[in-house]
């Protein structure tokens, strides 16, 4: 009888057990699988927050950066996050994930030397925004005065009236402006410009008419051949015509090189001149897909 309770005990002991052996092989064996399933699905995070920030979508790339962290507490996210954040323009909150970065990663990394630059970069970014003076709070309001009971005065009479005063108006001086000399050039350029289309206009109405001319007293030339040494008159005056034509015409195409090529050159003086630089301590550079093989942007 008590070797019959001893075995039903120990097969009831045994019945307890295997559930649990059975959980403790599925978490070891979930154990070593997860690692992986996490390296995977962090690396799928980062290309999509490599996505969204080539779309500027700057604060999706971020949620997705933090999704792939918690899975790989990798230092190429921080350097990634930084990234992020220094395109946003938030300087101390990019300061503090390089400095995050630094600490985690080894000396031979390659996004350590620029890591250790925009550091000092967004150091100077929010040192300067530190000192920026803070704007006025508004004074308060003063309290409301208590009403005064009216005080009855005795009837006067109404004072005379005062003469009425001349009011002499001064000339007011007009603003100064200033002078937008860029404009100026410009509108001279184009007026150069148009100057000379005219003058090309010209060019070209005199040279057609001694071409004309021209060819009339060749014509003329072919009809009476024995002619050729005396020209009538109005052959004569035909060809003097057609020499101060052609000789016009060179003028005028002279005057429209000059007036397009001056005209030309106030245009190009007219241009603004290039934009200056970003303000120290703000970031400078467009950003894009600039993840690698390293899986930093």
């Amino acid at each position: 009888m008590k070797k019959t309770l001893a075995l039903a005990a120990v097969l009831l002991m045994s019945w307890l057990a295997a559930p649990a052996r059975a959980q403790s092989a599925t978490d070891v064996q979930l154990g070593a699988e997860a690692p992986a399933d996490h390296e995977a699905a962090a690396s799928a995070l980062i290309e999509q927050a490599a996505r969204a920030y080539d779309q500027n979508q700057l604060d999706e790339a971020l949620r997705l950066l933090a999704r792939a962290f918690a899975l790989s507490p990798r230092p190429s996210i921080l350097y990634n996050q930084a990234q992020v954040l220094r395109t946003k323009d938030d300087c101390a909150a990019a300061l503090d994930a390089y400095r995050r970065f630094i600490e985690a990663t080894a000396p031979d990394d390659p996004d350590r030397e620029r890591a250790l630059h925009r550091r000092d970069e967004m150091q100077a970014c929010a040192d300067q925004r530190a000192s920026r003076p803070k704007p006025p709070e508004p004074a308060a309001a003063a309290p409301p005065a208590q009403a005064q009971p009216p005080q009855i005065l005795p009837a006067l009479a109404p004072p005379a009236p005062a003469p009425a005063a001349l009011v002499v108006s001064t000339p007011v001086p007009p603003e100064d402006r200033p002078v937008d000399h860029r404009r100026a050039l410009r509108v001279a350029g184009w007026a150069a410009i148009g100057v000379g289309v005219v003058a090309a206009g010209v060019a070209a109405a005199y040279a057609w008419e001694a071409h004309h001319l021209q060819g009339e007293l060749q014509g003329y030339l072919n009809s009476a051949p024995q002619q050729n040494a005396l020209w009538p008159p109005a052959q004569q005056s035909e060809y003097l015509e057609g020499t101060r034509d052609a000789s016009r015409a060179w003028w005028c195409v002279g005057a429209a090189a000059l007036a397009g090529g001056g005209g030309g050159a106030l245009l190009i003086l007219s241009r603004p001149p290039a934009t200056a630089g970003a303000v120290a301590g703000t970031p400078s550079e467009p950003h894009g897909a600039l993840i690698g093989w390293s899986g930093t942007f």
